[in-house]
C-alpha cells in the first residue's frame, strides 16, 4: 500500500500538469510515488515505527515529495526562493517540509500516527 496516491497530488500540482509530465515520461508518477513510499518506510523503520497503517501525516509527506518529483523530472524547477514569480515556489515549500518532516521521523521526533484529539 502505497502512503499516497496519484490523485493526492493533485493537491499539490494541477492535473493538467500531472499529465504532461506523464505525456513526456509515461510512468513518471507511479514511479514518483513509488520512491517515496519507500524512503518513508526506510524512514519510520529507523525511526522505530510501523510500516502499515493510515496516516494523514504520512500521505502529505508522500503526495508533496511525490509531485514534487513527478514535475521536477519533466521541466525545471525553482530551487532558490529568490524569484518571488516562480509559479513552483508553494511546491518547492511543502517539499522542503516534507523533507523535514521525513528527517523528524527518522530521527524519532515527529510521530507520524499521531493520536486524534478527543474533545
Amino acid at each position: 500500500m502505497a502512503w499516497c496516491t496519484q490523485e493526492d497530488l493533485t493537491l499539490y500540482v494541477l492535473q493538467a500538469y500531472l499529465s504532461v509530465a506523464e505525456e513526456k515520461s509515461p510512468g513518471i508518477t507511479n514511479r514518483a510515488v513509488d520512491a517515496v513510499h519507500g524512503e518513508i518506510n526506510e524512514a519510520l523503520l529507523a525511526g522505530g515505527y510501523a510500516t502499515s497503517g493510515a496516516s494523514a501525516t504520512l500521505c502529505r509527506i508522500a503526495a508533496a515529495l511525490s509531485a514534487w518529483r513527478t514535475v521536477a523530472a519533466v521541466t525545471t524547477l525553482v530551487t532558490s526562493e529568490a524569484d518571488t514569480d516562480n509559479e513552483w515556489l508553494p511546491l518547492l515549500h511543502e517539499r522542503n517540509r516534507a523533507e523535514s518532516d521525513i528527517a523528524a521521523i527518522r530521527e524519532g521526533r515527529l510521530d507520524p500516527f499521531p493520536k486524534a484529539q478527543s474533545s
